[in-house]
């Protein structure tokens, strides 16, 4: 079953076929207010428990340039670094960076997780009669904001691939090397800074905190990288 139209404002894919077979998927889900009535209205002040701050630096030790396994997945590494990564692009813009926030990365991480386990890529939870959106699950975990956004990616964890790339003027194949942490966070955000439904969540002025949840999943025997991008306002 597929979501109903009214619970997306803007819905924008890219797909990555690499020689394997394997895909990397992309999905953005736009700012949802509360005004709208249309869209699930949320608590207009902060949950007492969400305590703002700025996401520690990385730790000079080196982890991310650790190769990748697709056994085992430090998740907050991968976390961190896309946290980190995402700020750098508000800070090319011009923008403030986000703030981050427990409730976000907790609803952002049960939905990463949830899709891992049970092999979906949506941005509605998987089930026929209790299928969550975003501002649903934000307003579940605490998140007392007027405005939810959400950015979700799948990738796989190869070492090396070739893949296709769409441009305006046709495919292109082109090598990469997604072996390390640090790469995959990059890829990630390569393919949400090139879709224009996900840049506009990551540089729309109007959202402050972001949550960032990771998981790892497997499709027929390939293992993905579950990535959840939690705005508020």
């Amino acid at each position: 079953m597929l979501s109903r139209p009214r619970r997306v404002n803007a819905l924008a894919w890219q797909r990555t076929l690499s020689v394997a077979l394997a895909l990397c998927f992309v999905l953005p889900i736009k700012a949802q207010s509360s005004s709208d009535k249309k869209e699930s209205t949320a608590k207009k002040t902060p949950a007492k428990s969400s305590k703002p701050a700025t996401k520690p630096a990385a730790k000079p030790d080196n982890q991310e340039n650790a190769v990748i396994s697709g056994e085992n997945l430090n998740t907050a590494l991968v976390t961190r670094l896309v946290f980190q990564k995402t700020n750098q692009e508000r800070t090319k813009a011009g923008l403030p960076t986000f703030q981050h926030l427990d409730t976000l990365e907790a609803s952002a991480t049960g939905h990463s997780t949830d899709m891992a386990r049970r092999n979906y890529f949506s941005h509605n939870s998987k089930g026929v009669l209790f299928r969550k959106s975003v501002s649903d699950r934000t307003e579940a975990a605490g998140v007392g904001t007027r405005r939810v956004a959400e950015n979700i990616a799948m990738l796989p964890t190869f070492r090396q691939m070739q893949v296709f790339r769409r441009t305006d003027t046709g495919a292109s194949r082109v090598t990469m090397d997604t072996n390390t942490y640090d790469q995959l966070a990059t890829w990630a955000m390569e393919q949400w800074m090139q879709s224009p439904g996900h840049r506009q969540n990551i540089l729309n002025p109007e959202l402050r905190y972001l949550g960032v949840g990771t998981a790892l999943g497997n499709r027929n025997g390939v293992p993905y990288v579950y990535l959840t991008q939690n705005f508020a306002g």
